[in-house]
């Protein structure tokens, strides 16, 4: 088992309210440098990180076949946690995307691998980690 399936798992837990926080890796240099030029945000030394928090919020609000189906959305699943990695290292797609509901700044990283992948990336300048927030998959063909 990988330390993201291991997170994966602790986010499960029913009753379980520990945030354990997972370094994926740095920024490359590239897309620091094209996200720095789109939001005036420096993202030198900054690293990708995912969290049990980030996790639950996925879980509890994108994997619901029954919800994401009408929106044109595929429920998320474990496997698709799986993908995050490859999703922001080898982005088809990366911009800044304004802020989210707490007033932090957004990336969207997007990938098509059969579906449209979207995973939201905050800016948590105290840490130099650019957060998972959030994903979906966006139906193939639906506004692709």
């Amino acid at each position: 088992m990988n330390h993201l399936e291991e997170l994966l798992e602790l986010a499960k837990l029913e009753g379980e309210n520990k945030n354990k926080v997972l370094i994926l890796g740095e920024i490359n240099s590239e897309i620091a440098t094209l996200l720095s030029e789109q939001s005036g945000i420096s993202l030198n030394n900054y690293r990708f990180s995912v969290d049990v928090y980030a996790i639950k919020h996925i879980i509890k609000n994108h994997s619901h076949s029954e919800i994401e189906n009408p929106k044109g959305q595929i429920a998320i699943t474990d496997r698709d946690f799986g993908l995050i990695t490859d999703i922001l290292e080898n982005p088809d797609l990366v911009f800044y995307d304004g802020k989210n509901k707490l007033g932090k700044d957004v990336f969207q990283f997007q990938k098509m691998i059969g579906d449209k992948y979207i995973v939201i990336k905050e800016v948590r300048t105290g840490k130099k980690q650019l957060a998972l927030n959030s994903m979906r998959i966006i139906k193939k063909n639906r506004h692709n």
